[in-house]
C-alpha cells in the first residue's frame, strides 16, 4: 500500500509528497529499532535485577560461612596455644598435653571458598554492564575479581600448610593408639613446638586475612547492592 502511494507520487512528480513518504518509512524504521532497542534493555535489565537478587543471596551465605570459619579457628588458636603451653612446661604432663592435643584433633581446619557462580553467569551475559551505578560495578568487581582472587590463593596455601602440620608433624610425635608422645630427645620437643607454632600462626594470620581483608569487601559490595536495589524501587 506504501510503495504502491509512493509510486504514484513519483510518476506524478509530486516531489513534496514523495519526500513525506521516505520521511515516515525512515521514522517508521527508526521507531522500530527504537522500541526494538528499549524491549532488549527491558529483558536485560529485568535479567540483571533477578542475578543481583541471586548475587546478594550469594554474599548473605558466604558472610555466614566465613564468619562460621572465623569462630572455628578462633577455636583453633586457642586450641593450639593450650598444647603448646603444655609442652613448653619443664616436667611435661602427658595426661594434660593429651588432653590439649584432643581439643586440636576433633577441631576442623575449614577453609573459606566463597560461591562465586552468580557472578560468572552475570559477567558473562554482560549483566553488570546493565547496571547504572558504576560504583556499584566497582564494588562488586572488587570484591570477586580482588578479595576472592586472593581467598583463592590463601585457600591452596592453608591445604598444604594443613597437611604438613596434621599428617606429618602430629601424626609423628603423638602416638593415639598408646596415648604416648614420641619424643626422644629436645631436638624432637623442639621441632614439634615449632610445627604447632606454625599451624598456630597460620590460623591466626587466615584468621586476621578474613577480618580485615575479605569480611569488610563483602559487607560494602553487600551494602552496596541493598542501596542500589531501595534507590531502584
Amino acid at each position: 500500500m506504501l510503495l504502491r502511494r509512493f509510486m504514484g507520487h513519483l510518476q506524478a512528480q509530486n516531489w513534496f509528497a514523495v519526500g513525506l513518504d521516505i520521511i515516515v518509512v525512515i521514522v517508521g524504521v527508526y521507531l522500530g529499532i527504537f522500541i526494538g532497542n528499549e524491549a532488549e534493555k527491558a529483558q536485560r535489565l529485568g535479567e540483571s535485577t533477578i542475578a543481583l537478587q541471586s548475587l546478594k543471596t550469594d554474599i548473605e551465605n558466604d558472610l555466614q560461612s566465613i564468619d562460621r570459619i572465623i569462630t572455628i579457628h578462633g577455636h583453633i588458636i586457642a586450641a593450639y596455644d593450650e598444647l603448646i603451653a603444655e609442652l613448653l612446661k619443664p616436667e611435661l604432663d602427658k595426661e594434660a598435653i593429651f588432653a590439649a592435643d584432643n581439643k586440636v584433633s576433633v577441631l576442623e581446619n575449614p577453609t573459606f571458598f566463597p560461591n562465586s557462580s552468580t557472578y560468572s553467569l552475570m559477567l558473562n551475559r554482560g549483566d553488570l554492564t546493565v547496571l547504572s551505578k558504576e560504583e556499584l560495578r566497582r564494588t562488586i568487581a572488587s570484591l570477586f575479581e580482588n578479595s576472592y582472587k586472593r581467598v583463592e590463593a590463601y585457600s591452596a596455601m592453608s591445604d598444604i600448610n594443613s597437611d604438613t602440620v596434621f599428617r606429618t608433624i602430629r601424626s609423628y610425635y603423638f602416638d593415639v593408639t598408646s596415648s604416648s608422645l614420641v619424643v626422644e630427645n629436645d631436638i624432637d620437643l623442639a621441632r614439634l613446638r615449632a610445627g604447632l607454632y606454625s599451624q598456630c600462626d597460620y590460623s591466626y594470620s587466615y584468621q586476621n586475612f578474613l577480618i580485615k581483608s575479605v569480611r569488610p569487601v563483602m559487607v560494602e559490595a553487600h551494602k552496596a547492592i541493598v542501596d542500589y536495589q531501595t534507590r531502584s524501587k
